[in-house]
């Protein structure tokens, strides 16, 4: 390995010749770039605890969001292993996580990395005893793991792909599919026309099948007909493939689409990482027809990376044969790239999720139509709302809570699929099970106590679910409320009468002016927004004020 002198270079070097004595092998260090040396120096580090693997990806990057890669850990773990099969993390499994989380600490020290993230996926979420492992390596490491939920890892992909991957809108301006190979699921991503139309999460990760069927691997004959029969029917449950739609592009990532590059471009000859479905049947031919043992000693990989092969190429068939793709892109873009673009906005302070609320608002409508979602209205409460967000923000103080308040009223009505009369109590609800793409189970939650309370009730202390919330999530869930009530009160008859002019603030009145039409009758709105405005007044201490101008149209 051929390494640029640096102080930093010098110490992570003796930092890394640590690691032999920990005997972690299938470490890669990627060479040092001399060329960027004028980069302004910004060290991060991403870390990402797999089901199937750890890494981590530590450089440097500058304000327009260039990375430039200093080094790059890989080490293969047993933490899926442990979860899908006994249902918790062995404490030898956690002793050698947290042997590897302190050398990873120590690399970011000597790097003098002030700025980093670690986040663990399906292993670490599933797991029984996930508390007790997140509290021993942050005694033991001082590394803090955040759990991220299904939504929010495919977020990470999601964003990754969009800002990485070369001529992404020609791509995606087709129908395609993006799947995020897990170990211990898959998730499916459907865009049309640039847009992100739905995503949906499968627990049948690569190595969740190699454990559940492993054992029978030797027994049956027809051992391989048996996954496959499995697989297929987990996927016909999805909505997306319900649609028999055809997906011109396949897009797939996941933390061994690297091995599977390298032996296609070996085998196939194949310089880039796109494959036509005639090349791709040759690959899984290929593959399906050597043993594991075979695959990790032709490949030069560890067997626990080359027992997952089989599965992997058995799920991108049976998606394949789902929508008639005719292209698979094999992206190494991944969870650590997402990270690092997160890690970016986060220390020059840029945009954040704004940046993709269209996508996470798309993804919420796209949910709300499975159950209830009346477009019209919707539409208007969204913009009702966000007018008032939006001028009255010396008032309430939030900013990137508009997309929280948005998605609140896109889903406020799912209830409605259940029972018409009392459809908060079942919003609330159904939302509280839902994962929206890039929230997290906190915003989720939020979303689902601003639906509840979206009737003729308001956030009440007596309630046990919001009186057990922080104070900062009761206070941001009463603003929502308030807001959304008089956006709610303003289309009471659902037939937009008004068209919002202006909010200006008078001492201790809001006075929020619209038009109407001439013949228009807006008692049913009026009455409706006298009763929303008290509680208005309660949180933020204005009195709104309604002023009406008849228009003829």
């Amino acid at each position: 390995m051929v390494c640029a002198r640096s102080p930093e270079r010098d110490r992570v070097k003796k930092t890394v010749g640590q690691l032999s004595e920990l005997k972690i092998d299938e470490i890669v260090m990627e060479q040092y770039d001399e060329r960027n040396k004028t980069m302004p120096k910004k060290q991060i580090a991403a870390i990402d605890v797999g089901s199937h693997s750890i890494q981590m990806k530590v450089g440097e990057i500058n304000r327009k969001g260039e990375f430039r890669e200093l080094d790059h850990f890989y080490k293969t773990t047993t933490l899926g292993r442990d979860t899908f099969t006994t249902g918790k993390i062995s404490f030898a499994s956690v002793d050698k996580l947290c042997e590897l989380l302190e050398v990873f600490s120590r690399v970011i020290k000597d790097y003098q990395i002030t700025h980093y993230k670690a986040v663990a996926t399906s292993a670490l979420r599933e797991a029984g005893n996930k508390d007790y492992i997140i509290d021993q390596v942050k005694q033991k490491t001082g590394i803090d793991i955040t759990v991220l939920s299904n939504s929010e890892e495919q977020f990470y992909h999601h964003r990754a792909i969009k800002s990485r991957m070369p001529e992404i809108d020609k791509i995606l301006a087709e129908n395609t599919l993006m799947i995020a190979l897990g170990a211990g699921s898959i998730q499916i991503t459907a865009y049309h026309n640039q847009t992100l139309n739905s995503t949906q999460n499968i627990k049948i990760g690569a190595l969740r099948l190699r454990e559940v069927f492993g054992m029978l691997e030797n027994e049956l004959l027809d051992y391989q007909t048996v996954i496959e029969e499995y697989i297929k029917a987990n996927l016909d449950a999805i909505d997306i493939f319900q649609e028999k739609l055809t997906y011109k592009n396949l897009i797939v990532v996941g933390g061994e689409i690297e091995l599977l590059n390298r032996i296609q471009q070996k085998f196939l000859k194949n310089t880039e990482a796109r494959l036509q479905i005639p090349d791709f049947d040759k690959l899984r031919q290929l593959l399906m027809s050597q043993s594991v043992v075979g695959l990790a000693e032709q490949y030069d990989v560890a067997y626990e990376r080359a027992e997952i092969l089989h599965p992997i190429m058995l799920l991108l068939d049976n998606v394949i044969k789902q929508v008639g793709t005719e292209q698979i892109i094999l992206s190494e873009i991944g969870l650590n790239d997402g990270i690092i673009d997160e890690l970016h906005e986060e220390i020059y302070s840029l945009t954040s999720k704004t940046t993709y609320a269209g996508d996470i608002l798309e993804n919420a409508r796209e949910l709300a139509r499975r159950f209830y979602y009346h477009e019209r209205h919707q539409k208007t409460l969204e913009d009702y709302a966000s007018f008032l967000f939006q001028k009255t923000r010396r008032v309430h103080g939030m900013h990137e809570e508009e997309l929280l308040l948005r998605t609140s009223i896109i889903l406020q009505d799912v209830g409605k699929s259940i029972d018409q009369s009392n459809h908060a109590i079942h919003s609330y609800h159904i939302i509280k099970a839902l994962e929206i793409l890039g929230l997290s189970e906190r915003e989720v939650n939020i979303i689902a106590q601003v639906a509840g309370y979206h009737t003729d009730s308001r956030p009440k202390f007596l309630d046990n679910d919001y009186r057990l919330l922080p104070q900062p999530d009761r206070i941001l869930i009463s603003k929502l409320t308030a807001i959304i009530g008089l956006a709610n009160a303003l289309d009471k008859s659902h037939q937009r009468k008004y068209e919002l002019e202006s909010v200006s603030l008078k001492n201790k009145d809001l006075v929020i002016r619209a038009t109407t039409r001439f013949l228009s009758n807006t008692t049913l709105e009026e009455w409706s927004f006298k009763g929303k405005a008290e509680f208005f007044k309660e949180v933020f201490g204005v009195m709104p004020i309604l002023k009406i101008k008849k228009e003829y149209k």
